[in-house]
């Protein structure tokens, strides 16, 4: 079992328990480590989607409301229940956002960043294999698309994502095709390393990223003229 094979594994399951990957990772220091991130990123995602505003928070605050209701019930006491209330939507929201998933560019950029293997890849993937990974998303491409360097499946919030690297005009690009709903027809983002675009589809997320923001505008325009049935 070779680095490639590992790290894809590492990607699409991260339980996986056979003997040949067990021994390809006591023996790669970089896969390894790579692992090791991997399963970090991993609990990173499910504590943040599992902390809970601090219980009794609320109560403990109308509490405090009432005490100041039977001290006072002129103005001052008035401004002391608006701040009470304030002070009960203030720390749930901070607590909230906080806490809340990261989003949808972030897990995707994260992604990316723990796969750089994938940019050593020197394959010429053909348009056939190509087809084969995007026919479960109900998509077709045709040559405009220029040449893929890489193809194969990833999860994606625990959605089987197709994850492609093309040539670009200045710098490699990365397509990830999510299947899962997304409420913005479009966002960009820009994360100092990463530029790239997210684009709601009929059947899922477009992802495109990559190193240079021209070679993403360009290779856009590019993939709505090749994947238009998807777009």
């Amino acid at each position: 079992m070779n680095c490639l094979s590992v790290r894809r594994i590492i990607s699409t399951d991260i339980n996986h328990k056979s003997e040949a990957f067990a021994q390809h990772l006591h023996g790669c220091a970089s896969c390894k480590s790579f692992y090791e991130r991997q399963l970090k990123f991993n609990r990173t995602l499910t504590e943040a989607v599992e902390v809970d505003v601090p219980e009794g928070l609320a109560a403990r605050i109308l509490v405090e409301q009432r005490i100041h209701q039977k001290k006072s019930r002129d103005k001052k006491y008035r401004w002391t229940a608006m701040a009470a209330s304030m002070l009960l939507v203030i720390s749930v929201g901070v607590v909230t956002t906080l806490h809340s998933p990261p989003s949808l560019a972030s897990v995707v950029v994260e992604h990316v960043k723990s796969e750089p293997m994938v940019f050593e890849s020197q394959d010429d993937v053909s348009l056939q294999e190509l087809n084969e990974l995007l026919k479960p998303h109900g998509v077709r491409a045709d040559a405009s698309l220029g040449q893929a360097t890489h193809a194969g499946n990833c999860l994606i919030e625990g959605n089987l994502s197709a994850h492609i690297v093309f040539v670009g005009k200045n710098a490699p690009i990365t397509l990830i095709i999510i299947p899962q709903e997304f409420k913005k027809d479009k966002v960009t983002f820009d994360d100092g390393e990463y530029k790239g675009v997210l684009v709601r589809t009929p059947r899922g997320v477009l992802a495109l990223l990559s190193e240079d923001k021209e070679s993403v505008l360009e290779f856009e325009q590019r993939l709505r003229q090749s994947l238009m049935t998807f777009i």
